[in-house]
């Protein structure tokens, strides 16, 4: 088990949000422990009920510990700085609920967190269910990046969490006072005074502007 972060390293909570039986967990598994694990069912009410892993990075050569929650409820939203929208490539209702998640989020955590969606299981391209022009027109209404992944398989699983990562460390970490406490759980920088200011620094919109990787669509190349 992993203590406290150091003094003074940020340490983001990121949401992973979307459809039962999506993948959520095992992503985590995959990101955190490069581990995979078919055995997964509902992470609610199972014995495999995962609520957070920690995964140590360095963006910009700056450590932090990014806390990665695999739930949902109002309440888990509450100190979220950054979401991951997971739906099953091989499930059109996964992809349709995008949307009904997407409410959620603006409701319980605000229209300007930073966002990532993400379509799991893309090395099941036999099963395929929601063309790829759907998924990047979706991602394009919404003005966030898309990635499409494997837990399985590992294809894109670090790029995506990277991505949002690196955003929430340029986009609110970096425009935060140096005088500012450390970006955390315990204090949530989107009920923040300074969180608005970074939305301000930021053009008006804490979404990533054309010169990062943001609007950039991945896709896998094969199972």
């Amino acid at each position: 088990m992993q203590g406290p972060p150091p003094a003074g390293q940020h340490q983001p909570k990121l949401l992973l949000i979307g459809d039962s039986g999506v993948g959520k967990t095992c992503l985590i598994m995959r990101f955190a422990d490069d581990n995979f694990s078919a055995s997964f069912t509902s992470t609610i009410g199972t014995a495999t009920r995962i609520d957070f892993k920690l995964k140590s990075m360095k963006i910009d050569g700056q450590e932090l510990r990014l806390q990665i929650w695999d739930t949902a409820g109002q309440a888990y939203y509450r100190g979220a700085h950054g979401v991951m929208l997971v739906f099953d490539l091989t499930s059109a209702q996964s992809f349709t609920s995008v949307r009904s998640w997407m409410r959620n989020i603006t409701e319980y955590a605000g229209k300007d967190i930073l966002k990532v969606l993400v379509g799991n299981k893309c090395d099941l391209a036999e099963k395929r269910a929601v063309p790829a022009d759907k998924c990047e027109a979706l991602a394009k209404e919404y003005d966030i990046p898309y990635f499409e992944v494997s837990a399985k398989a590992g294809t894109n699983v670090e790029e995506a969490f990277v991505n949002i990562a690196t955003r929430i460390k340029r986009e609110v970490i970096d425009a935060l006072p140096a005088s500012e406490e450390p970006v955390s759980v315990d204090k949530p920088v989107g009920s923040s005074k300074d969180w608005n200011r970074a939305i301000r620094m930021r053009g008006g919109s804490a979404t990533t502007d054309g010169s990062s990787s943001g609007k950039a669509t991945t896709s896998c190349c094969g199972s």
